[in-house]
């Protein structure tokens, strides 16, 4: 029931019920009685008034989330025709509306998005009318999430921990300059080409390896050239790195040093279109020695140093960004007879940080620094024998057997570096052999299998390598 303005007068008003657009229509019936002069009065008519709500509006059609920018189509629906609605009254944060199309009920809207922060569309209140003239009802905002920030974030982290791998690995072995068999021997270039590895090297010293001779009091200059292409899954990666490095040997038994590291690596993702690049320093001291007149050999090393590096998250801008890193590494080597056979276990120990600077990219979406870490231990030992053929060449013969596993893991499990989570640990069998031809050319074969002893995991190749020493 409503209560007229003025019974009695010719253009009477009332105040409706308030409806919504989900309430159903009201109808109001008032009947009219005219009376004359004379007080006789007219049969009653009536007058039925039918209220509407008003028109709802949804969207949909709105990705889940984005990445970067991008376009797609909207659905705009009103709950009954609709007039006077334009591309105009559509509120968009994180994008702009190209095209409206359709009516007078279901519209079609193309949005372009500008891939800074995350997307929100809404239609606001009274920007359209129903035929009774009723303004619409404000819709629910639609938004879509922008992944691009941490899409990067995760993109940079598989490419320094990518890095970061190929730094330990091809990390110089120091306690070879005590026992004659460091990785830089004199004068030596290899090629190494596995199934997914391509290594190529180059190193050499001032002084030639020899166990036996007394380097006390000597000064020694060194340098290695390394370069690895390695696929993994939908990445591909090139890696170039050079030392350079001095020390004195103090006694027989104990050498110091320092060496300076210079590397550049590469990365590009077909699932992503990813693109990194990175060129760094790093620079540090270097200790070796032997525990008295035992063979049980010790090293460390300490380096520090900063990287500058190129990211197209999506393959479409790029963005520099800096980081500051450091290493340290320690190993300790044994090595005794046991009849034919030469016994060298083996301890190793390697930890990596690498802290990325916060930066806003090129789409203005900021960036934040995060820190990437990476650590591995390795304990095994190898088994070796010499024996001799019939033209007098030694074939030398080689078994080792290692413990792995991985620990300070940050981030991005699954990068291409790190197929394997904190805390596994897993074995590894590595086989080779190797003779030197009457030319002098140094061949060897080896192979090696990776993952004994857990599940979902496996890794074997194998590898052909000639050396040439001049």
């Amino acid at each position: 029931a409503v209560t007229l303005s003025s019974a009695t007068a010719q253009m009477p008003t009332f105040t409706a019920q308030s409806l919504t657009s989900n309430d159903s229509a009201v109808s109001y019936i008032f009947s009219l009685v005219v009376t004359d002069d004379d007080g006789a009065s007219s049969s009653a008519d009536s007058v039925t008034i039918t209220v509407e709500g008003p028109p709802s509006v949804a969207i949909s059609g709105v990705p889940g989330t984005l990445s970067g920018p991008t376009t797609f189509t909207a659905n705009i629906t009103f709950s009954k025709p609709v007039v006077g609605f334009v591309s105009g009254d559509i509120t968009i944060t994180g994008g702009s509306v190209t095209a409206l199309t359709g009516g007078p009920s279901t519209y079609t809207a193309s949005i372009s998005t500008n891939g800074t922060g995350d997307l929100t569309i809404q239609v606001a209140a009274g920007v359209a009318q129903d035929g009774s003239g009723n303004g619409n009802e404000a819709s629910a905002a639609a938004t879509a999430p922008n992944t691009l920030t941490q899409n990067t974030q995760d993109q940079i982290t598989s490419f320094v921990q990518s890095r970061a791998g190929n730094i330990l690995n091809t990390t110089p072995s120091l306690t070879g300059f005590l026992d004659g068999g460091f990785g830089v021997a004199s004068r030596n270039f290899n090629l190494q080409a596995t199934e997914n590895n391509l290594n190529l090297a180059f190193s050499g010293s001032l002084l030639s390896r020899s166990s036996t001779k007394n380097y006390a009091g000597k000064f020694d200059a060194w340098a290695q050239l390394l370069a690895v292409q390695t696929d993994a899954n939908t990445a591909s990666s090139q890696f170039f790195v050079g030392y350079l490095g001095a020390h004195r040997f103090i006694s027989q038994n104990l050498l110091v040093g320092g060496l300076i590291q210079l590397d550049y690596a590469a990365q590009t993702d077909s699932a992503t279109g990813s693109v990194g690049l990175g060129r760094g320093f790093m620079l540090g001291p270097y200790v070796a020695g032997r525990f008295g007149s035992s063979n049980v050999l010790f090293e460390g090393q300490f380096r520090w140093g900063r990287s500058f590096n190129n990211i197209s998250p999506i393959g479409t801008y790029v963005d520099g960004f800096t980081t500051e890193r450091w290493m340290v590494r320690g190993k300790i080597k044994g090595s005794f007879e046991r009849g034919p056979w030469t016994i060298s276990p083996n301890l190793n120990l390697s930890y990596f940080n690498e802290t990325q600077a916060a930066y806003v990219d090129s789409l203005a979406n900021p960036i934040a620094a995060q820190t990437i870490t990476l650590g591995e231990i390795s304990l095994g030992s190898e088994f070796s024998r010499v024996y001799v053929m019939n033209n007098g060449n030694d074939l030398n013969t080689r078994i080792g057997l290692a413990a792995v596993t991985n620990f300070a893991v940050s981030g991005n499990n699954g990068s291409q570096s790190v197929p394997l989570g904190t805390g596994q640990v897993r074995g590894r069998i590595d086989l080779g052999l190797s003779t030197m031809s009457s030319s002098g050319w140094e061949i060897s074969a080896s192979g090696f299998y990776d993952g004994i002893g857990i599940s979902g995991y496996q890794s074997y190749g194998g590898t052909m390598k000639w050396e040439i020493k001049f």
